[in-house]
């Protein structure tokens, strides 16, 4: 009988450190990696046809890109203003004409006014505003 007595109190200390050796591991346990917050590609379109841009003034949000898409049998080649420095927004250029059904994508990181114009027809221009 003495040695089942002795066993009791070893066995109920065993029982408490185990209890506290979980509780200490679920509290300091390393945390499940947050999901990153990730926003949504925002993207907005402007149409190009023989009438020039449609919509010709355009308001987007800080981040979002815009889709040049040339809709008519007329080329164009998007460009920042004023012609022909395009100097507002150096990044603002398609570089390259764009034919019917082809596109030219920028995106918009600083708030801002931003104006721009077909190279190839200078006086169609356009406007971005960027909140």
């Amino acid at each position: 009988m003495k040695i089942a007595l002795r066993k009791k109190p070893v066995i109920a200390i065993s029982i408490v450190v185990l209890v506290l050796v979980g509780v200490t591991w679920l509290m300091n346990r390393p945390s499940k990696p947050k999901s990153p917050n990730i926003t949504p590609a925002i993207t907005a379109v402007v149409s190009y046809g023989e009438g020039g841009f449609l919509p010709e003034t355009l308001k987007v949000k800080v981040g979002t890109t815009v889709v040049w898409k040339s809709d008519g049998a007329e080329q164009m080649r998007i460009v920042s203003n004023p012609h022909p420095e395009h100097s507002d927004l150096k990044g603002l250029d398609s570089k390259t004409n764009i034919s019917k059904g082809a596109t030219y994508s920028y995106r918009f990181d600083k708030a801002g006014t931003y104006r721009y114009h077909n190279e190839l027809e200078p006086d169609q221009n356009g406007t971005i505003i960027v909140e």
